[in-house]
């Protein structure tokens, strides 16, 4: 008479677990996977497949990129296009300390540093990264450069995605802060001290972004006034209809500020803020100088850029 006995580890059988087959007199011996694994030192097929997919998995692991987030470093590009944490990670002079200072970059930084070096062809100065993200959007390439008149730095960018970082940047003129994405311009007027301290705003005037260039219109105009030239253009009748009233606003001002102190202690200065879909620009007309700044998205190059510019209307 044969009988029949089936061994299986608790559990493995309801799993349907593999069963091998010794014979022993007139009794068959029927032996799970990890009964042999335990008692024999089997290996079967099933465990060594288990075993391979752990070694992939702990390889895919392994060769798993670190990102390292540059974006507490340079996150005061984010409002006014403030440039001060970024030139700090390339040789700068430090007008605090009056004296020139070599590149300040974070040791976590590091890892992810491919390049820091100049351009022969231009004299810009770069960083080039890898692995390196800002706010999750991957950063391939820093750049500062400072041409003439003006200033510059470039973030570079390996996808399209950076266009969704827009509403994160914003513009602060002292009084309110907002945020890019939607048109908007408005005028500022305000007055300093000598020592440029003391800032007050004086009026602020909301106008209709009726034309792309129309605070460079405005600007040109009052810039014409305070240098004692005539426009080379004439004005429009988009021009007369929203920022003429607002032009002889400046010019009234400034004259009642330069008669009421005589002494020149205080300054009667204008900015004009203008916020488009991908960017803004900012220009500044004063006794100190006219200046203009830009930040722009640029969705064909992948690229963030903020550009300074003196001699405005000048």
């Amino acid at each position: 008479m044969r009988i029949l006995l089936t061994i299986c580890m608790t559990g493995l059988l309801l799993q349907g677990c593999a069963i091998t087959t010794l014979e022993s007199g007139d009794r068959i011996l029927h032996l799970s996977d990890d009964f042999k694994k335990s008692v024999f030192g089997i290996e079967t097929q099933n465990s060594n497949k288990i075993t391979k997919s752990t070694q992939q998995t702990q390889t895919a692991t392994q060769h798993t990129p670190r990102l390292v987030d540059w974006t507490p470093y340079i996150k005061s590009i984010t409002e006014n296009c403030n440039s001060r944490d970024i030139y700090r990670l390339f040789p700068h002079y430090d007008y605090d300390y009056g004296r020139a200072m070599p590149a300040q970059i974070p040791q976590i930084l590091h890892p992810s540093i491919v390049q820091h070096g100049t351009s022969e062809e231009d004299g810009t100065e770069f960083i080039l990264l890898k692995n390196a993200t800002f706010f999750g959007q991957p950063l391939v390439k820093i750049e500062v450069a400072e041409e003439g008149d003006g200033d510059g730095l470039t973030l570079t960018f390996a996808n399209e995605g950076f266009m969704t970082l827009i509403p994160q940047f914003a513009v602060n003129d002292g009084k309110r802060i907002v945020a890019l994405g939607t048109p908007k311009y408005w005028i500022n007027e305000f007055s300093t001290n000598e020592e440029n301290k003391n800032k007050r705003i004086l009026a602020t005037h909301d106008v209709p972004l009726y034309h792309k260039d129309a605070d460079e219109d405005l600007m040109q105009r009052y810039s014409a006034v305070l240098l004692n030239y005539k426009p080379h253009n004439k004005a429009s009748k988009q021009f007369t209809q929203h920022q003429q009233p607002i032009l002889n606003k400046l010019v009234k001002n400034h004259k009642k500020l330069i008669k009421e102190d005589s002494y020149e202690l205080h300054r009667h200065e204008v900015e004009s803020y203008k916020i488009h879909q991908t960017g803004y620009q900012k220009i500044f007309v004063g006794s100190g100088g006219n200046y203009s700044k830009n930040l722009f998205f640029d969705k064909k190059s992948k690229t963030i850029s903020c550009l300074g510019a003196y001699g405005f209307g000048m």
